[in-house]
């Protein structure tokens, strides 16, 4: 796919949040290569990227609430500061991910790879972490408390608390 097909299906999906889903398109960018693109400050709110590589993307300050990002590449890609809430990253591979206070609230992180993912000052709120893989974590105190008790074995053996 082409630049200006993705620039032109973010726009209709932009028309399609502020209408209300009356006009544009929801947006879709499944299973496409998007490697290395600025995502940045954008509403990106419901977008679909199942099955996607967003290695080396940007989405600093983007906000990205109930985004499905299930099963796709996202190595190295910066969330910094990113509303991410109630966002689903099943399956996904999430290694070397900056998500530093980044609002991850709600979001599902089921059967996911966080290693070496920096959630300083992150809300981690209501998420859930079914079959993850945590190695080398970072996460600072207030988000660590935070987590359900349930999750502080888990957690840590695989975090470095700043």
């Amino acid at each position: 796919m082409y630049r200006n097909e993705i620039i032109s299906i973010i726009e209709s999906h932009s028309q399609w949040l502020k209408s209300g889903g009356k006009d544009g398109v929801r947006g879709y960018l499944q299973n496409m290569d998007l490697k290395q693109s600025d995502f940045s400050r954008l509403n990106l709110s419901e977008i679909c990227l199942d099955g996607s590589n967003v290695d080396d993307c940007n989405f600093q300050w983007s906000i990205m609430e109930r985004a499905k990002i299930r099963n796709a590449k996202v190595k190295n890609t910066d969330f910094r500061y990113a509303i991410l809430t109630d966002a689903d990253f099943y399956l996904s591979e999430l290694s070397y991910c900056d998500f530093q206070s980044a609002n991850l609230s709600g979001t599902s992180f089921n059967s996911a790879n966080l290693k070496e993912a920096n959630l300083f000052e992150s809300n981690i709120q209501n998420t859930t972490w079914s079959n993850v893989v945590l190695e080398n974590i970072r996460i600072n105190r207030s988000s660590f408390n935070l987590i359900p008790k349930t999750m502080l074995e888990v957690f840590s053996k695989s975090i470095t608390i700043l």
